[in-house]
């Protein structure tokens, strides 16, 4: 479990880094799906779909491949599922991380969030269709021809959470310690969300979690000030 003195190292240099972005935008944040021009992402921060830390990416590149290639789903495992959910989250979270002081309000915020939480509740479903197939299901390739390993299907994971919080992060280091409880009541039913999906890959893929905590360290901050309860207690954070 990780001591309060951890918490703060990791909560520095994760708020630090994003609180440390010029921005500006409107008052009120485009409508997800709209052609908008957004501010170049800040390395380290601002995070392009698949970006996760630690070199993640790249892995996640080399077991998902390009995704502009035709790919056969005759088979549908987890991979697939999350890899298509990545890729949906990216228009809405964007959003999220480029928001200000002055947009940072449960009017601007409302539609990016309902669209993850949409599309985060279709991915639970579609996890939950898998339970009781068998593992070359559920560990399929993304096009549906193999059959990863945990270790190989683990970054995926860290994909998903890694836009996910990010994005939720963008907006808590913005309002900071002023938080509109209802911002926050906001941002932590997609934190809930993440909870359930988290909860339905543990229980498809065992042993998942200790090759996934490594590459999500940095997004503990994000998820303890969120209070994610149900990801705290699958991560024994």
């Amino acid at each position: 479990m990780f001591s309060f003195a951890r918490l703060a190292l990791f909560s520095a240099a994760a708020f630090t880094a994003v609180s440390a972005l010029p921005i500006d935008l409107p008052v009120s944040l485009p409508v997800v799906g709209s052609s908008i021009d957004l501010p170049a992402p800040v390395d380290g921060v601002a995070d392009t779909a698949l970006s996760v830390a630690g070199g993640v990416v790249g892995t996640v590149t080399g077991v998902v491949g390009s995704l502009d290639l035709p790919v056969r789903r005759d088979i549908v495992g987890v991979a697939s599922i999350l890899s298509d959910a990545t890729v949906a989250l990216a228009p809405a979270t964007n959003l999220l991380k480029f928001v200000t002081a002055q947009n940072a309000t449960v009017e601007a915020l409302t539609a990016p969030v309902e669209e993850i939480k949409t599309i985060l509740t279709g991915t639970v479903t579609s996890l939950k269709a898998l339970v009781g197939q068998d593992a070359s299901v559920i560990l399929a390739t993304v096009d549906g021809t193999a059959q990863l390993t945990v270790a190989e299907l683990a970054p995926i994971v860290a994909a998903l959470m890694t836009i996910v919080f990010h994005a939720l992060g963008a907006v808590l280091t913005v309002v900071g310690s002023t938080a509109d409880s209802a911002v926050t009541t906001l941002l932590s039913a997609v934190g809930s969300i993440v909870g359930e999906l988290l909860t339905v890959v543990v229980s498809l893929v065992g042993g998942i979690l200790a090759t996934l905590l490594p590459l999500i360290s940095s997004l503990i901050p994000f998820i303890l000030n969120l209070n994610a309860s149900q990801v705290i207690s699958l991560l024994g954070l």
